[in-house]
């Protein structure tokens, strides 16, 4: 186990005995639910830094044990929402009474660990392209998209603490709901203020915390990528000529998907260009960092399928094309 992940073990294991102790002894009022909503804050983000472990020693993944992932990361992200609603519910309980299983309130809270985990989801989706369906089933992208469920949750018990939504609304539930699920990024990621460290602006205040949690979860999805990218590309490209290639493949590949912008193309035909004029480069590397470009662009699926549909056209010792197609300039 990581330092990291020995240092969030241990702070999960001291911070949770506070939660029941916090809530049992000290006296009732805002002060006392505010520290514990920080103490649950505090629970969650060591609670996703263990789960999302160190991705340098996963090893590749059998379709089994893909599936087995996506579930571990649904089921851990349903479990640490239902343990928030479960202590909201609770904090918010009269003194003595139990909990009160209103369902709108249920419906309410289920709601926003929904569609706040959907959003982080989207987020990692919008980031690394290639590849959504793999991008479900990595402890990294269940850390991450267990820090946007608490953060939705923890920003729903606080709109209502502080009444942000008058309650003659009639949408009162509604609004606050939308608010929560879709600002609370946008919220714990704002600056009280800003002040200046040396040559840099650090901004204080609630985006201080949350930044180093999804900057974290960040780096270690993008490492279990660049793993995962760099079979898929060594097992594609093997044997490809990158003189016969670079020209044909990314062109066949275009055409293949639709979707992808004159910027993009013009982008990524730049990327090969300056790739073909370094002479520092080895035939054979700039052959497999051309299969990184276009497996960012169109994923390994597609990738796979166009070299194989090219056969020896591209590979080493086949014969040469009578033309060979444009990339976007």
């Amino acid at each position: 186990m990581p330092d990291r992940a020995r240092i969030a073990l241990v702070i999960l294991v001291l911070a949770v005995p506070l939660v029941p102790l916090v809530g049992g002894l000290a006296a009732a009022g805002t002060v006392r639910d505010l520290v514990l909503i920080g103490l649950v804050a505090l629970v969650a983000g060591a609670f996703v830094f263990v789960l999302a472990g160190d991705p340098a020693r996963q090893a590749a993944r059998t379709r089994h044990q893909a599936s087995r992932s996506a579930a571990v990361t649904l089921g851990s992200a349903g479990a640490l929402g239902l343990g928030l609603i479960l202590f909201v519910l609770w904090l918010r309980a009269a003194p003595g009474a139990g909990i009160a299983w209103d369902r709108h309130v249920l419906a309410q809270y289920g709601s926003v660990a929904f569609f706040a985990g959907a959003v982080g989801f989207g987020e990692l989706i919008a980031r690394y392209r290639d590849d959504p369906s793999r991008l479900l089933g990595m402890r990294p992208s269940a850390a991450y998209i267990c820090i946007n469920v608490a953060s939705g949750i923890i920003a729903l018990a606080l709109v209502q603490q502080f009444q942000v939504i008058d309650a003659a609304n009639p949408n009162k539930l509604l609004v606050e709901t939308l608010l929560a699920a879709f600002g609370a990024i946008a919220f714990f990621r704002s600056s009280l203020f800003t002040a200046r460290i040396g040559d840099a602006d650090v901004g204080i205040g609630p985006s201080t915390m949350l930044k180093t949690f999804l900057e974290g979860s960040d780096r270690l999805v993008n490492r279990s990528q660049a793993t995962d990218r760099a079979d898929t590309v060594a097992e594609c490209m093997q044997d490809i000529d990158f003189e016969k290639a670079k020209a044909t493949l990314p062109a066949f590949c275009l055409g293949l998907v639709e979707g992808l912008s004159v910027e993009e193309q013009r982008e990524l035909g730049e990327q090969i260009a300056r790739l073909d004029q370094d002479a520092k480069i080895t035939p054979a590397a700039k052959t497999h960092i051309l299969g990184v470009y276009l497996l960012r662009q169109v994923g390994g699926t597609v990738l796979a399928k166009a070299v194989q549909t090219l056969g020896d056209t591209i590979r080493t010792g086949g014969p040469q094309l009578a033309e060979a197609m444009d990339v976007p300039e």
